[in-house]
């Protein structure tokens, strides 16, 4: 499990400097757009690096959006070791000291080749199991890390450097928005 609470120093002055009302629906307006594109982004630059669908680290994201009760957009990322299977499995043909045997591939990292995994089936094409022993049972299902795992301290970094360029912008952009709802 992973938190990330995202929470601009100086919002509560400059609420105070401005227009209460305005201001305060202008700054949880702006905190839950830059929590929405720190998300984006951090999968983004997850994906960068990582070979899987942006859907399924989705969902595993938890979003709790400001109020003007509560001014901080919180991201949640919870999830347990991903199957293996979610990391562009293919099936293909592999020589072995039997003959030709179907064997499992995958592609964990975008940037390095495919790899056979070794002694692994596939039976139904959703989920990579390898036996344990000689015998045909016990199996077990194959899992490498987990969605937390993937967001590194670097990744999450430059998700606020995004974020930081964009803040000043989106706030007097909603500001300016809700000033003009009172005229």
């Amino acid at each position: 499990m992973m938190n990330f609470t995202f929470n601009p120093k100086g919002f509560d002055t400059l609420a105070e400097q401005l227009d209460t009302a305005v201001a305060l629906k202008a700054t949880v307006r702006t905190l839950n757009e830059e929590g929405r594109r720190f998300g984006t982004q951090t999968v983004k630059y997850v994906r960068e690096e990582y070979n899987i669908k942006a859907s399924t680290l989705k969902s595993y994201i938890k979003q709790n959006r400001a109020n003007k009760n509560e001014l901080e957009f919180t991201i949640v990322i919870r999830s347990s070791p991903l199957s293996l299977s979610r990391f562009g499995l293919r099936s293909k043909n592999v020589r072995t000291k039997r003959g030709m045997r179907k064997g499992v591939t995958v592609k964990v990292f975008r940037k390095k080749k495919r790899k056979i995994v070794k002694h692994a089936f596939s039976p139904t094409g959703k989920q990579i199991f390898k036996r344990e022993g000689s015998q045909r049972l016990p199996i077990s299902k194959l899992t490498t890390l987990s969605a937390p795992q993937m967001f590194k301290s670097d990744t999450i970094e430059d998700g606020y450097e995004t974020v930081e360029q964009h803040l000043p912008k989106t706030f007097e952009r909603n500001y300016n928005f809700y000033l003009s709802k009172i005229k």
